[in-house]
This record gives structure tokens, sequence and C-alpha cells, in this order.
């Protein structure tokens, strides 16, 4: 594909320089066009089955709900004991109501829904754009030499490098200066797959860019006389989001929640089955989609503050620059405490991994070592981490003063 032309419909032409990224779901491609780098995202060649996590809600009477966040591939039970097998693998997928899956569509499918995914992604960058230094340029038909036309997310190529490839001491410096920007960034709109790949910092590392966020797709269930599932599907990095899915309804930060209260909130929104997504940018309400005796309810989310799930991202970035390790992956936990979560009408099961993490205090970074041998980790560096990794941050201005502390004392301390 290298030195080939890839014709964008409405945008013209551009070389293709390399192929940057292959994943399960999306390809990007570096171009160049009339002297200017870009980024191209597209729908993967060979895909390789629906995003990984979706969360389900059947309703067969106004009292009867199950909701489910599962794996794909993992059976997701209705309370009428019906069951959908989540295409995974590039497998057929199959359902236990008849009809609903025929051979040969899988291909099919998976596009069309990582051309929903990729719709879903260019709004929101365009919802973000001042916000985040990224920007859509277009979104259409990409015409590639030995391929199908595929619908691509065409973007600036960014000069730089992405955040965990700088040195960890470089990291360690840098996060608590980026601080206040990425509370702004994150205020602005649910980025929902903040990671090091994610953050691209500028060469004078005076600036960076936050790109492809998690992509969410929430579709009301067709019309039937019987039960009737919504579904949403997201794609997320499980390590960077451990505790809080990027859809979690939780209250504001600026009650001053712990990380322990989140846990509950959202665990306890389950049960009532307000599964929703905080997408809307300016942060006044979302969609309303309707099912048979219950809906799916408006979140209004808080102005000025980032998603806690986003926000418990940042702190997991900074606490791995200072210490290489997880806060929260261990030995005893190993899988997000979303996963399997189910709710019954009131009834919650599955949440006991959640439960048991957030009892355990994250082992504090001064007591790991470092991976750099550089020095121990500062009172001040450590106060902002765990500030962080707890939700203790109800505001702007209590970042400021954290992360103005850790970024003077490491000054100090590097001479």
């Amino acid at each position: 594909m290298r030195g080939s032309t890839c014709r964008i419909d409405g945008s013209g032409e551009a070389l293709v320089v390399r192929r940057v990224h292959v994943g399960e779901r999306f390809e990007v491609l570096e171009l160049e066009a009339s002297g200017r780098r870009l980024a191209l995202k597209i729908a993967a060649e060979h895909q390789q089955g629906m995003p990984p996590y979706r969360a389900t809600r059947t309703v067969g009477t106004v009292s009867t709900i199950w909701s489910m966040i599962s794996r794909a591939g993992i059976l997701a039970s209705s309370s009428w004991g019906a069951l959908q097998l989540v295409d995974h693998g590039g497998r057929p997928g199959s359902d236990a109501r008849e009809g609903t899956s025929q051979p040969g569509e899988v291909h099919e499918t998976t596009t069309v829904t990582a051309e929903m995914l990729l719709t879903e992604e260019a709004q929101r960058i365009r919802d973000t754009e001042p916000h985040w230094n990224h920007q859509v340029l277009d979104l259409a038909r990409c015409h590639l030499p030995d391929r199908a036309p595929a619908l691509g997310l065409l973007m600036p190529w960014h000069p730089g490098v992405p955040l965990g490839t700088l040195p960890q001491r470089t990291q360690r410096r840098l996060l608590p200066r980026m601080m206040l920007s990425l509370w702004d960034a994150l205020a602005a709109g649910l980025h929902g797959d903040l990671h090091d790949a994610n953050v691209i910092v500028a060469p004078t590392e005076d600036r960076f860019a936050l790109i492809d966020p998690g992509a969410m797709l929430l579709l009301p269930p067709p019309p039937s006389p019987g039960p009737t599932s919504d579904i949403l599907t997201f794609v997320c990095s499980p390590t960077m989001y451990p505790l809080l899915p990027p859809y979690a309804i939780t209250r504001p930060l600026a009650e001053g929640d712990t990380l322990h209260d989140h846990w509950h909130s959202f665990v306890r929104s389950l049960s009532w089955d307000d599964i929703a997504v905080p997408l809307d940018a300016s942060g006044d309400s979302i969609h309303i989609l309707p099912s048979r005796g219950r809906y799916l309810v408006q979140v209004p989310r808080t102005r000025g503050e980032p998603h806690p799930a986003d926000l418990l991202a940042v702190g997991i970035l900074y606490y791995r620059a200072l210490t290489g390790a997880h806060p929260f992956f261990d030995a005893r936990f190993t899988e997000p405490a979303w996963l399997s979560v189910m709710a019954w009408d009131s009834v919650i099961s599955g949440d006991e991994p959640g439960r048991e993490r957030v009892a355990r205090p994250v082992v504090a970074p001064s007591e790991r070592t470092l991976d750099d041998g550089r020095g121990s980790v500062l009172p001040e560096e450590e106060a902002l981490a765990l500030a962080l990794l707890d939700l203790e941050v109800p505001s702007r201005d209590r970042l400021l003063s954290l992360s103005a502390a850790a970024a003077q004392a490491l000054a100090r301390a590097d001479g």
C-alpha cells in the first residue's frame, strides 16, 4: 500500500506514506497531500468482530429488567431466557430468536458498525476541537487499491510523539504541567479511551493533542411484541478504565465523592437500568431512547469538570509515570470491575471484584521502586497521584494547587 494513491470523495487524492497502525477494528494511515501530512482512520480491511464491550438492557415488562456488561463472545442473558451471542473473532453471531443472523452477513455487519463508531467519533472531535487541539478535516468514502471503498476519518497529522514513548522521567516532569490543560480538555467532552498513546506531545513540549476517543453506540431496540433490548457498544482500554466504564452514571466531582462513592453510584444506577452515554459536548443532555416500559434517562453533565472515569485515567497515567506500575491491577484484581456486572430490578450481582478493589487502598508511590533509578517519589507528587486515584479533586482550583506543588517540588529536586 505504501506509495499508492488514496482517493477521498470530496477531498481529492493523497499519497499513502505508511500504515501507522492496524487494530482489530480500525487502521490508521499516514498520507501526504500538497506537502501536508495527514492521518486517515478507516475500518480495518479484515474485521476481527464487533467491539469488545457491550452493556445490554432487556425489558420484558415494566418491572423486569436485566442489565449486563460483557466482553464480546459472552452470552448475554435476558430476563425472559433469550440468549444473544455477540459476534467475536470474525465468526457469525447468532440469536436464540430465529432470523436475526444469516451466513455471510458478519463482514457487512462489522463494517457498518465500525463506520457508525467512526461517525460518532468524528462528531465528538468536532464538538471538542479547540480544547483537544484536534480536528476533523473530512469524513468521506475513501478508495484504496485492492480493497472496497470504506468510510474514512481524515485528520491533521500531529508532529510530536505519544506520551508513552517518552522516558518515564520526562513523563513525570511533564504531567503535572499538563494537568490543568487535561482538566479543561476533558471537561469539554468525554474522551472515553484516554491512554498514553492518545496524548500526542509536541516537540517543543508546550502543547499536546488528544486523539482517538473511545467510540460508543447506543442503539434502541427494533419494534417487538416480546422482550426488547437496548445495546450500548463501546470501545475503551480496560487498563485505563478499570473501575468506572466511560459511560458510568455517577455524581459530579464537585460533590466531593471518593472513588468508593463513585463506584457504588455507578452500580446503583444500573439497578434502575440508567445506562446512558454522557456525550453531549454542551453538557446539557443526551438522547432519550425509549423501550417498552422503561426509558434510558437523560444524564445532565456538570459543566466545567471531566467525567470521573476520564479523570481516573489521568491518575493512572501519572501513577505509572511515577512508578512504572499499575495502581489497581494486581494478582487479586485482573479484569475491569464493571465486566459482567448485572442488575435485575434492584438486585445487583457481579459487583464483588469492584467492591473488594475500592475497599483496598492503592499502594503509595513512595513504597514502590522507581524504574528510572533517579530518586524517590516526592511527597507532593504522591499527594497529586493519590488525590487523582481516589477522585478527591473536586475542582480545577484544587487540581491547580496539587499539580503546581508537584511540579515545583520536582524542579527543586532536579536543581
